[in-house]
């Protein structure tokens, strides 16, 4: 592990409380304003087309630093729980993206079904790579 992993690693577990509930702020605040990172159901144009290309740069570098977190809170954690805690905190975004843009039309084409299963299925597969590895950094350092 990097020397500003380790340094992360061990404020964390030494603030836990502070760290969980920064890990649930950022996560939601990153599920609201990311969601959807490929909007399936509505016709760009080529400017929104760059835009969304850098949506979803961003949102796959946010939701790797989400996993990175969570391997940090929750290393001894099963990957099932893991798996619902990521599925929580996305949700949670959602319902705040939803909730921020109620009554406006962009609600109609982004809520859909297939926006919002690749949404889910693509943010947990993320998130969960970046906790393995995460998970798996910390179990080498812990042999040196």
């Amino acid at each position: 592990m990097k020397k500003e992993e380790n340094r992360l690693y061990t404020l964390i577990q030494t603030h836990r409380k502070i760290g969980i509930a920064l890990f649930w702020v950022i996560a939601i605040f990153f599920g609201c304003f990311c969601f959807p990172f490929i909007n399936l159901t509505k016709i760009l144009s080529d400017t929104q087309k760059q835009i969304g290309m850098i949506n979803l740069f961003l949102c796959l570098v946010a939701y790797a630093e989400v996993g990175l977190l969570s391997g940090y809170l929750f290393e001894k954690k099963k990957t099932g729980a893991v798996l619902l805690i990521h599925a929580a905190h996305i949700i949670g975004g959602m319902l705040c993206r939803y909730f921020l843009e109620i009554g406006e039309v962009s609600n109609t084409y982004n809520f859909t079904l297939p926006n919002i299963a690749i949404h889910m299925a693509a943010i947990s597969c993320i998130c969960l790579c970046s906790y393995l590895h995460t998970k798996k950094q910390i179990a080498e350092n812990k042999e040196e």
